[in-house]
């Protein structure tokens, strides 16, 4: 089978420029992109040479940390027109930056949908249908595991939240550390929280109201009080990058990942052979569907960028989708791509075995973008969410009362967004 996207291979970046210069219009001397420093962003920036000649066209890009990004897609849909021809956008901001008019129908990019891994596509739409973001690090939050600490102790891999409890005790036990997870105060906990609601069944929406004092929310705090005793001695002091440095130094033997992350376990001097790793979908609830929380960065063309450049950002857009230019992410090690056809190819899976995991999971409808809540609140969200977790697993603060003061905030929040005010 062909794909569009080697189809138009044929037609390079340069022909966007060319029709940018036929059409009189003014243009820039590179392409222009505003990323997120994530590994998407960091192997762009390492190797722009690379991707300026692949793209035969220079490439400019600009890195900002999660909230800074926010705030400078915001500024820049100010200006008249935009500094920028392609901006990351975390999937869930997509609501509420095209509720603002900030970014583009990609409608008239003709992306070849059938290319992207199926949650990551659909994660780059609105409720109406219409496409505003084109995946380009979908990273599912998944399970990884020693394998020969599990085999050592006659251990099953986990695939409930009942037996990461039972391997998890085991292995700490073994002095093997246990378990690493997100559990630092803020954002880091808040996200653990969200994603532990859809593993029993939950959601912290209903009918677009957000809910957190529900059931789920309640067995997801109790079980993390229970998951205190079998996981890592400091993981209420834990985030992302402390959870990937404690199981690569040894100091656990299983920890949940961000997918696109896995790639920095074979690094450094303590890098992790192949062998020594498995990989696991989230573990749900025994009674529940099974659902691994996917995280999708997407690159969006900006509502303010002149149309004849908006042809270029098409191109590019396309381009990005290429085995040639996926395949200089992939040899740079970076574990996560959105192209379901390489993926399914087999060809990258013994330099990253999880990419046959996040094949499957997309195969079996798994991965749920939706259990993050695409929200103009969300960070709000997680950080208040998490900050008031945090007091209830350290026991200064029932959950009913945590949860209604959350709700409380964050309906406040609502109100003031809603009367015109920026979200923090």
């Amino acid at each position: 089978m062909v794909y569009h996207a080697v189809e138009r291979r044929y037609f390079p970046l340069w022909f966007g420029l060319l029709l940018c210069l036929a059409s009189g219009a003014v243009v820039a001397e590179s392409l222009r992109l505003l990323v997120k420093d994530d590994p998407f962003g960091q192997v762009l920036v390492r190797h722009q040479a690379e991707f300026s000649t692949e793209f035969a066209i220079p490439l400019s890009s600009e890195s900002k940390h999660y909230q800074a990004l926010y705030r400078h897609i915001l500024v820049n849909a100010l200006r008249e027109t935009s500094h920028y021809d392609l901006l990351a956008v975390d999937a869930v901001w997509l609501p509420d930056l095209v509720g603002q008019g900030v970014l583009t129908d990609l409608a008239a990019c003709d992306l070849a949908a059938d290319t992207y891994l199926n949650g990551a596509w659909a994660s780059g739409q609105i409720a109406d249908g219409r496409q505003f973001g084109a995946p380009i690090q979908p990273h599912p939050e998944i399970l990884v595991y020693r394998k020969y600490v599990l085999d050592a102790l006659g251990l099953e891999p986990p695939a409930t939240l009942d037996a990461l409890l039972t391997v998890a005790e085991a292995t700490r036990n073994a002095g093997h550390g246990g378990l690493c997870w997100n559990g630092q105060a803020g954002a880091a906990l808040g996200q653990t929280l969200l994603h532990l609601v859809a593993a029993f069944g939950g959601s912290v929406l209903e009918d677009g109201a957000l809910r957190l004092d529900t059931p789920a929310m309640h067995q997801a705090l109790a079980y993390l009080q229970r998951l205190l005793a079998v996981s890592h001695p400091h993981v209420l002091s834990m985030a992302w990058d402390d959870r990937m440095h404690a199981f690569r130094e040894g100091e656990c033997a299983l920890s949940y990942l961000w997918s696109a992350r896995v790639g920095r376990l074979f690094s450094g001097a303590r890098a992790m052979e192949h062998d020594q790793l498995g990989y696991l979908a989230a573990p749900y609830q025994a009674g529940q569907s099974p659902v691994t929380p996917l995280g999708v960065w997407h690159l969006a063309i900006p509502a303010n960028l002149p149309a004849a450049r908006q042809q270029l950002a098409c191109q590019a857009l396309r381009h990005f989708n290429e085995p040639p230019v996926l395949e200089v992410f992939l040899r740079s090690g970076m574990s996560a791509i959105a192209n379901r056809p390489t993926i399914a190819s087999g060809a990258w899976f013994a330099s990253f075995p999880v990419l046959a995991l996040v094949a499957d999971l997309d195969q079996r409808g798994e991965l749920v973008a939706r259990v993050r809540p695409p929200l103009r609140e969300f960070q709000a969200l997680s950080e208040r969410l998490g900050n008031m977790g945090h007091e209830v697993l350290r026991g200064r603060i029932s959950a009913g009362t945590a949860l209604r003061e959350v709700e409380s905030q964050l309906l406040a929040l609502r109100w003031e967004n809603s009367a015109g005010e920026m979200a923090p």
